[in-house]
């Protein structure tokens, strides 16, 4: 079982016609450029790979399994990476066995049957005891905060407090693991189940020679936070991202939301998972560090997505559906071009990329929207799922992004 009282009581080719995606850039010009607990059954499998440098972790609901073909992607990533791979799955039902798609290539695993819902969440307060602060008085702290942040746990809307205790569970499953191979990890990697890759991301090499102590995130999608898709994360930094489970039961992550929930204007976003994870990481002194999205979330069958839009429409060439057509449409064109020739990942430690229409229109809009006295990303409300506070107000990123070679960038220019 997962220590909860141990941790909750813790201080606190030329010439050829173009891929289809890249076909997209002339019909959307104004895009960016590129832009749970009642049993657990722990059972090992491959054994893992001794000298793998990344533990990494996928994490979600059974009915948000996807098919072989998104699990094969997910597999070669972990490949890319080196890494020894961990499943944690949650089903309401009784599962003792692991889906016939992930026998034979998992260093280990955890089936959790959780059929109590939100009602397990509140249990898991009472195991961990809290002790300075009663566990109403606890949830009512939370509630004034308001947002979505704790749903289901404070509020009746989202799962993202499932997903926090999930990431616990990786840190659990990947602790053990660790034990038993008598090292540690140098990081820990996160990835949502229902994440399709369409391209791999940068090398770990890559990420290390351009920020080793940072914890690196795709970029997009953050809402009024940061994007909670995929992360790989030094593994020193593992309680800031993957802790905040038991920081949430003790009570030591209230004050730091406090602190992020000042000034802000009513929540276009809700407040939601995003904005938990960057006011998580914020109040650690974690730095963040982006790359460009290869990858989107799945649009689930029969989903009905009313409060933000519809499921996109299918993708070729197999007809996939993502639940964002933007996060899904940026993926597409990054792997678009990562097929080409003379195009690659490459780091840059300067200037960001600019995005087409720009930001704003006039400078007081990008002082007013910018403005950190009004939230963790300035004003919500200026925000979409394209522009948002990264892209639009910090002038220099250090970031790694899909861009051609400087030869290739020469014969663009030159000709």
């Amino acid at each position: 079982q997962i220590p909860y009282l141990e941790a909750c009581n813790a201080p606190h080719a030329h010439g050829a016609e173009l891929p289809w995606p890249m076909r997209l850039l002339t019909a959307w010009s104004k895009w960016p450029f590129h832009l749970l607990i009642a049993l657990a059954f722990n059972v090992p499998a491959s054994g893992g790979a001794s000298d793998a440098k990344v533990g990494f972790c996928v994490a979600g609901p059974l009915f948000r399994l996807p098919s072989e073909m998104t699990l094969q992607t997910t597999r070669e990533v972990a490949e890319h990476f080196h890494a020894d791979t961990f499943f944690v799955l949650i089903t309401k039902g009784s599962m003792q066995t692991l889906p016939a798609a992930l026998e034979g290539w998992l260093t280990g695993y955890e089936l959790f049957s959780d059929g109590l819902g939100a009602r397990s969440l509140k249990e898991d307060f009472v195991r961990a005891n809290p002790g300075n602060i009663s566990e109403s008085e606890l949830l009512r702290a939370y509630a004034q905060i308001e947002g979505n942040f704790l749903g289901p746990l404070v509020g009746s809307e989202g799962r993202n407090a499932f997903l926090l205790r999930d990431l616990w569970r990786c840190v659990g499953i990947i602790g053990r693991h660790e034990e038993a191979r008598g090292s540690r990890y140098r990081y820990l990697a996160f990835s949502r189940v229902d994440n399709h890759w369409l391209a791999m991301p940068p090398p770990l090499t890559m990420m290390e020679h351009a920020d080793p102590a940072a914890v690196w995130i795709p970029d997009g999608q953050d809402w009024d936070g940061l994007n909670d898709r995929f992360a790989l994360v030094p593994r020193h930094l593992a309680r800031a991202y993957f802790g905040r489970w038991p920081r949430v039961l003790n009570g030591s992550l209230l004050l730091p939301m406090r602190r992020a929930g000042r000034g802000r204007r009513d929540l276009k976003f809700d407040g939601g998972p995003e904005w938990l994870l960057k006011a998580s990481l914020r109040s650690a002194g974690v730095r963040v560090r982006r790359f460009a999205s290869t990858a989107a979330l799945l649009c689930q069958p029969l989903s009905r997505r009313g409060k933000y839009g519809r499921c996109s429409d299918s993708f070729p060439p197999h007809g996939l559906k993502f639940k964002y057509s933007a996060e899904a449409t940026e993926a597409h064109v990054n792997s678009a071009r990562l097929s080409l020739r003379g195009w690659q990942w490459r780091p840059v430690m300067g200037a960001a990329p600019k995005l087409s229409p720009e930001c704003f229109e006039e400078d007081s809009e990008r002082r007013s929207c910018c403005n950190l006295s009004e939230g963790l990303n300035g004003v919500a409300e200026c925000w979409s799922d394209v522009y948002n506070f990264e892209r639009c107000c910090k002038k220099e990123r250090v970031a790694l992004w899909v861009l051609p070679s400087r030869a290739e960038a020469h014969r663009l220019l030159i000709g």
